[in-house]
């Protein structure tokens, strides 16, 4: 039973263990990098906040309803002689009222806002575009960049190996007395060569897989198996004319609405010198003028 039990756990280590040593493609090292990317969330959250504006100054077109209710209490007493009789004002009042009101004309300020916030909006998706475009030229360029120093690690242990290989020969005829001393020297500094060189390549394999873990939001010394090689094949990109490259890039559209952005914002500012027309309805119920017996009354404007 209990080598049942060793067996069961040793099995599990070691599925854990090839799960964890599961290759890395490209393509799911995309995947991971937009995931996590704190800079891409920050782009959405423009997005968001762009179309937020639009619907805010949208309600420019609505009608506008506000209300408001107030009452007061008057210290003194105020007392009118009436043909020999008296009669006091009651010393509070109160008043309760609501406007509804339809923006008809205002100098084209609400429609040029509208217009530049649309275009704000469309840049924020162009930044978006942009920030994902960057994201993945950044997972592309780790990627391979670690994979060249796992090839060139690989490279500088092989040749360790084959200078190490030669310098026991070589050391096995110096003391045999085949060769001279010159030769034996000179196989120690190609051993100490390549030896350097395996450490600078192993510094920049860590430093590598630490930016390579860092950018996809993972434990710096996880370690990484990649699926793809830098000798791997890939197609060469599709030939575009400049004008329609630059119809793709989000920086150029960035660039150009930008400008329209500017015009608009300028046509609001200078919309707010002209004529504004608003037509709407007042209505209002609460105590008297000449408040002798508290009763209220209801008054309207129409404008």
């Amino acid at each position: 039973m209990c080598k049942k039990i060793i067996l069961s756990v040793s099995l599990i280590f070691i599925w854990f263990s090839a799960s964890a040593q599961e290759a890395m493609t490209l393509e799911d090292y995309r995947y991971k990098v937009i995931e996590y990317s704190q800079e891409l969330k920050q782009s959405k959250e423009g997005v968001l906040s762009a179309q937020s504006q639009v619907k805010a100054i949208k309600t420019g077109f609505l009608p506008k309803l506000s209300a408001a209710a107030d009452a007061n209490y008057q210290l003194n007493t105020v007392s009118f002689d009436l043909g020999g009789s008296s009669m006091s004002l009651k010393p509070w009042g109160y008043s309760v009222g609501a406007t509804i009101s339809q923006n008809i004309y205002s100098g084209n300020v609400v429609r040029n806002q509208y217009e530049a916030a649309k275009i704000g909006e469309s840049i924020a998706r162009d930044a978006e575009m942009l920030t994902i475009d960057n994201i993945i030229y950044a997972a592309e360029a780790h990627y391979w960049s670690f994979a060249a120093n796992i090839a060139m690690l690989d490279v500088a242990e092989q040749n360790v190996k084959l200078i190490e290989s030669l310098y026991v020969v070589v050391k096995d005829r110096f003391e045999d007395g085949l060769i001279s001393k010159n030769d034996l020297l000179m196989i120690e500094t190609r051993k100490m060569e390549a030896e350097l060189q395996k450490s600078n390549a192993e510094r920049k394999f860590i430093t590598s897989r630490i930016n390579f873990n860092i950018l996809m939001g993972s434990t710096v010394d996880v370690p990484i198996v990649l699926a793809d090689k830098i000798d791997k094949e890939v197609e060469l990109p599709i030939q575009y004319q400049i004008e329609d490259v630059l119809k793709l890039r989000p920086e150029y559209n960035i660039a150009g609405k930008q400008i329209e952005l500017d015009k608009k914002s300028l046509a609001a500012s200078l919309s707010q010198f002209r004529p504004q027309i608003a037509a709407g309805i007042t209505g209002n119920y609460g105590s008297k003028m000449m408040n002798f017996d508290g009763s209220g009354m209801v008054n309207g404007i129409v404008f």
